[in-house]
């Protein structure tokens, strides 16, 4: 019932002109109602004709309500910083006897690929939330050009078209009670930058700010505090940030070896003890940097000090491959997809990992008729799907029950037999042929 409510709700926000937060009593009929947020890089102030509005607040932070009087003539708002002085941004403006925000975006050169007329924005708000809801919106004052989005209860409520890099979003009614927030990071590796269970009280305008840079080594950390418009901006609740790590994952696709254990730095976690053929480990987090993978019998190193690194947010796969006899081991890793290509199809990847099997071509059987799956012709031992979309090796194929074989390259000789497989839409997984070739099999991976 709360995800329809969204649904309608995010439905009647899209049709409002006005855009922002207000607070839950309306302006007095003769005065004007401001607040300030500051998403600059710095500590900075407000003063309005060379008087000061607001005080010396750091970056991310938020300055008390004030009220002052509406003016009929052009007034001059000043961005200052708070050590020097200095004036950072200026706006002229107009005052009405309604409630504004003054946001200070981050500073941009003439060499940042975003720009905006003002830095400085007097910003009018929308009035209070309906009887019974709750209102948010999103300032998004970080530094770089991350694609983002905001989820509510896991509805998409504005997407990265409505979140661009400093901005302030349209407002969004929900019903008043318990969410979850998470704000996500879109494009070809998504995930969770901030989440958070919250308590969005009826009657409420709340504002999540988004300030300081996602990447890696950057001097001003990420954050998204969110405000109450009702409450003293101390009160302001920060969603909780995942740690800066990547994932891997190592799968045993040597040929004929039942288990194996794998140590990362040298150190052998529960995840990878034990790794049987055909399966995985499972993802296991590693910090960002470079990290070292040894493959072990009984203490007895099969692969030792290979290296990975990991990147921010990085998924990827290992898969440990060849044959006892002939002694044949290597390890393949791969970038795994965080997104798939279109969520309606399944992403697949293909490879070949049957340590005897000659140069291969995947088909795919429709209605009797094999057509050779795209990137997936003359594949050879350890390679993998090669498409020319440049999506790390990764193709598409609908949904459903569907089968596939394995031929020897531009022959009819046969070396996988027809194998029925499952697809979900929006999954993305890697198939695997495995085993020795007289005998091989299609195994697959998820990458969750």
């Amino acid at each position: 019932m709360r995800n329809a409510t969204i649904i309608l709700q995010a439905f009647v926000a899209a049709l409002l002109v006005a855009c922002g937060s207000s607070d839950v009593v309306a302006p007095n009929a003769q005065k004007a109602s401001v607040r300030f947020y500051n998403g600059n890089v710095q500590s900075a102030g407000i003063t309005m004709n060379d008087k000061e509005l607001f005080a010396t607040t750091n970056s991310g932070d938020v300055g008390a309500r004030q009220t002052i009087d509406p003016t009929t003539d052009t007034v001059q708002l000043r961005a200052v910083d708070g050590p020097t002085n200095a004036i950072l941004a200026r706006r002229n403006v107009i005052i009405k006897p309604t409630n504004y925000s003054v946001v200070l975006f981050p500073a941009t050169s003439a060499f940042n690929c975003v720009r905006r007329p003002e830095e400085c924005v007097l910003h009018e708000d929308a009035t209070a939330p309906p009887a019974g809801r709750t209102r948010i919106r999103v300032i998004n004052a970080t530094t770089d050009a991350s694609r983002l989005s905001l989820s509510i209860d896991e509805m998409d409520v504005l997407k990265e078209n409505q979140l661009s890099v400093c901005s302030i979003s349209n407002v969004i009614d929900i019903e008043g009670g318990d969410h979850n927030i998470r704000l996500l990071h879109t494009g070809s590796e998504q995930y969770a930058v901030a989440y958070r269970d919250v308590d969005l009280r009826s009657g409420t305008t709340y504002t999540l700010l988004l300030t300081g840079s996602l990447a890696f080594d950057d001097k001003q950390p990420f954050r998204a505090r969110l405000y109450a418009d009702d409450e003293e901006a101390e009160k302001g609740v920060d969603l909780l940030i995942p740690p800066d790590v990547g994932k891997y994952q190592i799968v045993n696709a040597v040929a004929g070896l039942k288990s194996f254990e794998a140590k990362l730095d040298g150190v052998a976690r529960p995840e990878t003890a034990t790794i049987e053929f055909s399966k995985t480990s499972g993802y296991v987090d590693l910090e960002i940097g470079t990290h070292t993978t040894g493959i072990f019998i009984n203490s007895t190193p099969l692969i030792q000090e290979t290296r990975t690194t990991t990147t921010l947010r990085s998924r990827k796969t290992l898969f440990v491959t060849g044959s006892m006899v002939p002694p044949n081991i290597a390890g393949i890793e791969l970038v795994d997809l965080v997104e798939p290509l279109t969520s309606n199809s399944a992403t697949i990847r293909f490879v070949n990992l049957s340590p005897d099997a000659p140069e291969l071509d995947f088909y795919r059987i429709v209605n009797g008729v094999e057509a050779i799956i795209d990137g997936c012709a003359k594949m050879a031992f350890r390679e993998t799907t090669s498409t020319a979309n440049g999506k790390l090796h990764f193709t598409e194929l609908p949904a459903g029950r569907i089968t596939i074989l394995a031929k020897k390259a531009n022959t009819q000789t046969i070396v996988l037999p027809p194998t029925q497989i499952s697809l979900v839409p929006g999954e993305i997984s890697t198939y695997w042929l495995g085993g020795v070739s007289a005998a091989a099999q299609l195994y697959h991976v998820k990458h969750k």
